[in-house]
């Protein structure tokens, strides 16, 4: 009845420190678990079990420090650091058989969890949870029948029952909590995602009665004075010059226009295979200067219905976004395959490649992975026309391995 006081003990006290940490963390405008401030957290979790231990024998010690490893190595990978720090707090309650024992067993199940850390994160939220509860009923039946062995003991039904189904609770409601505080994360996310998209919308709507007008009076201006015969040499290169500006000032409006409305109005049969070696024909000089190599696979027959000026206007940003991405040279592959009813356009470069990060924020507003050289109008026009043409896109990048882009469209049957 001790023992199980004293676990009980733990998890108030676990719960306490974790109600306070989702309290911290809703506070920060964060979109995303941090990870080092999340280490402490359970490093913070262990101490508290090991120095408020249960001792049920000589040099033995029960408490719920295998609960913060557990949920801290399978969700964060910080399995090491983590056992460090239990190592540290076991010994200064002495080096001995029980110190041993806790040594072994921790290092096993940590070197197997971090092994199997990217597996877990793959797994749906329910799986991940009863992966956690498993490991935590699987470790306290390994420390239970360890210390029998070595301890020579026999433990009652009520240690046993105890020491099994208290940890897996635990386990259950941190590991809950953190699925939670993820979820939460997430859709502060999309909440921001959303409130940045409503403003690029509204701008663009500014955009076009305000600026487009004067702007393509001051172009036609610029043209027309360009054509006398009699300007020098200088003026003509400084109207070439103003002339390129406006062209891009003109481009950076209608790629915000496009996002503002991306809908469909001329629908018509596209022929994938033809307009992707259209557009590939008119970006060969930014490869050739890039010194990129493209090798395509558009044999597929197959033609979907759409708007072919935006289908040209998406992949023509896709694609040049890619070959940008090899400044050094590299490779550009272009395929085109059969998926089901759809047809699937795959695009891929050796590139510079994104994390993690920068591949879920890819198509927000204002967001551009060039360093400051871009607006990220490019990619948000992507997303708005394949959207608009009931398409799919999904990135899958590497930093320094390049990336690849899965686009897909019903198949015009």
């Amino acid at each position: 009845m001790e023992m199980t006081k004293q676990l009980l003990l733990n998890l108030s006290l676990l719960l306490v420190i974790l109600f306070f940490f989702q309290i911290h963390l809703d506070r920060k405008d964060i979109s995303e678990l941090p990870r080092r401030l999340s280490m402490y957290y359970f490093m913070l979790s262990i101490l508290v079990c090991i120095f408020l231990t249960n001792k049920v024998f000589e040099n033995l010690y029960f408490d719920l420090r295998q609960v913060p490893l557990i949920v801290g190595t399978l969700y964060l990978g910080t399995g090491w650091q983590l056992l460090s720090v239990i190592i540290l707090a076991r010994s200064l309650l002495g080096i001995d058989l029980g110190f041993w024992i806790s040594v072994s067993i921790f290092t096993l199940f940590t070197l197997f969890s971090c092994l199997g850390h990217t597996f877990f994160l793959r797994q749906k939220k329910h799986h991940r949870m009863l992966v956690s509860v498993s490991y935590s009923i699987g470790l306290s039946l390994m420390i239970m029948g360890a210390t029998s062995y070595f301890f020579g003991i026999y433990h009652s039904i009520e240690t046993w029952i105890g020491f099994v189904f208290i940890p897996a609770i635990c386990t259950f409601i941190m590991a809950y909590t953190i699925e939670t505080i993820n979820r939460n994360l997430y859709l502060r996310q999309q909440i921001e995602k959303t409130k940045k998209m409503e403003a690029v919308t509204h701008m663009a709507a500014a955009i076009s009665h305000e600026i487009r007008n004067p702007l393509t009076s001051a172009k036609g201006f610029v043209q027309f004075v360009s054509e006398d015969d009699n300007l020098a040499q200088t003026q003509k290169e400084y109207l070439s010059i103003a002339l390129q500006e406006l062209n891009q000032a003109e481009t950076v409006i209608r790629d915000y226009l496009t996002f503002s409305k991306p809908s469909i109005i001329s629908v018509e049969e596209i022929n994938v295979s033809e307009e992707l070696n259209n557009t590939l024909k008119i970006l060969q000089p930014l490869s050739n200067l890039n010194s990129v190599q493209v090798k395509t696979d558009l044999t597929l027959p197959g033609q979907i219905q759409g708007d072919r000026h935006k289908f040209h206007q998406c992949f023509f940003n896709i694609i040049k976004n890619c070959i940008e991405a090899m400044p050094s040279g590299g490779q550009l592959y272009v395929k085109t395959m059969n998926k089901g009813t759809n047809i699937l356009i795959t695009i891929s470069d050796t590139g510079v490649g994104m994390s993690e990060q920068q591949i879920h924020r890819l198509g927000e507003p204002y967001y551009s992975t060039k360093e400051g050289k871009g607006t990220g109008l490019g990619m948000m026009v992507v997303y708005s026309i394949i959207r608009a043409m009931n398409g799919t896109i999904s990135v899958k990048s590497e930093i320094n391995k390049g990336t690849t882009f899965l686009i897909s469209f019903p198949r015009k049957v």
